[in-house]
């Protein structure tokens, strides 16, 4: 797990900047609908949450980092909370939507079944979870890059048949799916290269070495496409 109090400053910009997070939040405005009382878990700096607010939308970002916290509650207008996904400081049934992007494949299995569960708890019958999934394959994109380094992707704890399982078990039934770019967030041989000699790991390091003798060492290869599932609280 990473340590994202190091980096909440220049977080955004080494992932995708806000072209990304426009592109997340446009696919999440559609499966959100005409939900008003939202909450983002594992929202980080708030980058994709501020852009989910309206006239007729409230939106809360939680999350554990007091770094990240820092930059989202300028974006989130102090709506936010220290709070861990397991444990969410909200009433049952107060909201409307549930939301997790770029969050679940972090966890552990044990507490991505948790984070489901507690997204049940607080939804009202009827609510939204939403969640990106599968994200390590949204970068196995069958590029050099990708084959150099699938021995990186460790087993995925975010893939679509487990999500649709712990979110059955939990009381939710699957609804929509919409699939969106990472723009900005292709690699480059060199500058991955670069990024994964910092790990200090000999794995990442005789990778990064690898990386350094493909060809067109500066040119990004395709961008990730990322995917969102949503699932609805059936009633009791």
């Amino acid at each position: 797990m990473h340590d994202y109090d190091l980096q909440p400053a220049d977080y955004d910009d080494a992932h995708g900047g806000a072209s990304r997070a426009e592109a997340a939040a446009a696919a999440l405005r559609i499966l959100l609908g005409d939900a008003s009382t939202v909450v983002d878990v594992g929202g980080g700096t708030g980058i994709v949450s501020h852009l989910l607010r309206g006239p007729h939308r409230n939106v809360f970002l939680a999350d554990v980092s007091p770094g990240m916290l820092s930059q989202a509650y300028r974006r989130m207008s102090g709506r936010t909370v220290r709070a861990s996904g397991t444990a969410l400081p909200f009433r049952g049934e107060s909201m409307e939507a549930v939301v997790c992007v770029w969050f679940l494949h972090l966890l552990p299995t044990e507490a991505v079944r948790t984070v489901i569960a507690e997204a049940v708890r607080v939804l009202r019958v009827g609510g939204r979870f939403i969640t990106t999934v599968d994200k390590a394959a949204a970068h196995d994109d069958g590029s050099d890059i990708a084959e150099l380094t699938a021995d990186l992707r460790s087993p995925p704890t975010d893939a679509s048949p487990d999500i649709y399982d712990y979110t059955r078990a939990a009381g939710m039934t699957p609804l929509d799916s919409i699939a969106f770019t990472g723009h900005g967030q292709g690699l480059a041989p060199w500058p991955y290269a670069d990024e994964l000699s910092r790990r200090r790991d000999p794995t990442a390091t005789g990778i990064a070495r690898r990386l350094r003798e493909l060809p067109f060492p500066n040119t990004p290869r395709p961008d990730p496409v990322y995917r969102l599932r949503s699932y609805r609280k059936a009633s009791q």
